[in-house]
């Protein structure tokens, strides 16, 4: 009589190997993206308290020498009535969108430049121990909806250089436009073309 040979009988194993689960999670990541092409890993999905994917379509008037010139954010998702900071107590003109994570879980906005002037707007962090103080640019806002911001311009917290701004815009410098719909959910960033800011 014949004896069956031990070891690997041919049939696969009841759980995949380690590389396979590898591969399997690699391959659901890949079908995330594709499946999803407007979120960015820089993006979070949409909060499950709203579920609204932030999205930003177009930016226009962030120019240099132009830093009274209107700002219109167009796009979804943004929120309505967000919270503002007056900046005048630090002796800036303008004011923020307050997002501390605290008692205030509003809509929020960031301009950020990431060249040579370094410099945030837009946004006030707060100064208590949870928080981070930022730049006091103010912006000056017009109106805030659902789908679009419109602001008339910095506040003196920016100037061109020269001046005796506290930051400088230069020329050249690459600027993004950041939205929160609220502290904890999805948001977007919008990075401008080289050279607009």
């Amino acid at each position: 009589m014949r004896r069956r040979p031990r070891g690997r009988s041919g049939v696969s194993p009841a759980f995949p190997m380690p590389g396979s689960i590898l591969l399997v999670a690699l391959l659901m990541f890949l079908s995330f993206l594709v499946l999803n092409p407007g979120l960015s890993l820089g993006e979070s999905a949409p909060s499950s308290a709203t579920g609204c994917h932030v999205k930003i379509t177009s930016v226009s008037g962030i120019t240099y020498k132009s830093l009274n010139r209107t700002i219109t954010i167009t796009g979804q998702c943004f929120g309505t009535d967000p919270v503002y900071v007056s900046l005048k107590q630090f002796g800036y003109t303008g004011k923020d969108t307050y997002d501390c994570g605290g008692p205030v879980n509003g809509p929020s906005l960031r301009i950020l430049d990431s060249g040579r002037g370094d410099w945030a707007a837009g946004r006030f962090y707060g100064q208590d121990a949870s928080c981070t103080a930022t730049n006091a640019i103010g912006l000056n806002y017009f109106s805030w909806t659902n789908t679009k911001i419109v602001i008339h311009g910095f506040g003196n917290g920016l100037g061109l250089p020269g001046s005796d701004a506290t930051w400088i815009m230069y020329p050249g410098d690459t600027c993004s436009v950041l939205v929160n719909h609220d502290h904890f959910g999805s948001r977007c960033t919008y990075t401008l073309p080289a050279g607009d800011c």
